[in-house]
């Protein structure tokens, strides 16, 4: 059995590109729940990010559209991040009877993935990507690709919609479209949605953009 973890954010997408490797590659275990050792997916970089796995990938989320549906659903993010406060604000929204920080989220996104792609190698997943069937077979071809896995099948298999850990084939959950509107953030006031336009780390989406090994990944424009 080969363990792999996929590195990112909450509420980025992880599970759904776990579960597209699992369907298609042999042999293969996800971790993610070890959060004493600093293995956990969510956690930022520590340099024994490789122990006990075969490979690691990392995924990232619009950070608009990652703020957007945080307000919605979080876990326990604002625990495991430290991006609660005291006091709400035009920039904080309220979650778990807590006043979530959307400048601390920002903050805590540019660190993480910084960390993350500038000392690792890990194959690098830009979640919108994910959305686009051309792009999707392009992306699992190069994850197998580059770390050497065995296909399950001659031919590429699809992945449900993924909430949580768990499959859901309800068609109310294809968000397909709504994720891929930069403009439907529902949860965002225009002022939230400002501030990350203006505070994500414009180098970061370059490096991210130029981070892809796979085909069909235009330049992410920014903001877009």
């Amino acid at each position: 059995m080969h363990n792999f973890t996929v590195y990112c954010a909450h509420r980025s997408g992880s599970n759904y590109y776990e579960n597209l490797l699992k369907k298609n590659f042999k042999d293969l275990r996800s971790l993610h729940h070890d959060r004493q050792h600093h293995t956990w997916k969510h956690a930022g970089y520590t340099p024994g990010y490789k122990n006990g796995r075969k490979f690691t990938c990392i995924i990232a989320r619009h950070p608009i559209k990652w703020v957007n549906g945080c307000v919605q659903f979080n876990a326990d993010m604002w625990k495991w991040w430290g991006v609660d406060t005291s006091q709400s604000s035009e920039l904080t929204f309220y979650y778990n009877k807590k006043h979530i920080s959307i400048p601390k989220m920002v903050a805590k996104w540019n660190k993480f993935y910084n960390s993350w792609l500038d000392n690792t190698d890990s194959f690098f997943v830009w979640y919108p990507d994910l959305l686009d069937e051309d792009t999707k077979k392009e992306i699992v071809r190069s994850t197998g690709s580059r770390y050497d896995l065995e296909w399950k099948t001659d031919t590429i298999a699809d992945q449900t919609y993924v909430v949580g850990p768990h499959e859901v084939t309800n068609t109310k959950y294809n968000k397909k479209d709504k994720e891929l509107d930069i403009e439907n953030n529902p949860n965002l006031t225009e002022q939230q949605v400002n501030y990350i336009i203006e505070h994500i780390d414009y180098k970061l989406i370059e490096k991210m953009s130029e981070r892809r090994e796979y085909e069909n990944s235009g330049s992410i424009q920014w903001p877009a």
